[in-house]
């Protein structure tokens, strides 16, 4: 029987729209005490679950760990609100 949870591709997408709804609506009203809090916390997600990746057996959540630290880092980029880390958040996205 095949697993109809994994058949289809809309998991992948799934933080897309969450760090499209950070870039649009938390990015320009952040001050700078809650964009360095943000970027910390992405920064501490990005390194755990590369982390958790790199000993994970099975490929789907191998996969699943990459397309966290992945998003995690698009955060840090967006968060720094510089034009080097947006562009480098938006090339990563």
């Amino acid at each position: 029987m095949i697993d109809s949870t994994i058949s289809s591709p809309g998991w992948m997408l799934a933080p897309m729209p969450a760090v499209y709804g950070l870039f649009r609506f938390i990015v320009p009203a952040a001050d700078d005490a809650l964009a360095s809090i943000l970027q910390m916390g992405a920064l501490a997600t990005a390194v755990y679950a590369a982390g958790l990746g790199l000993v994970q057996q099975d490929a789907r959540r191998h996969f699943g760990c990459f397309l966290i630290s992945q998003q995690a880092l698009v955060v840090v980029g967006m968060m720094s609100r510089t034009p080097f880390g947006l562009t480098g958040a938006l090339c990563l996205w």
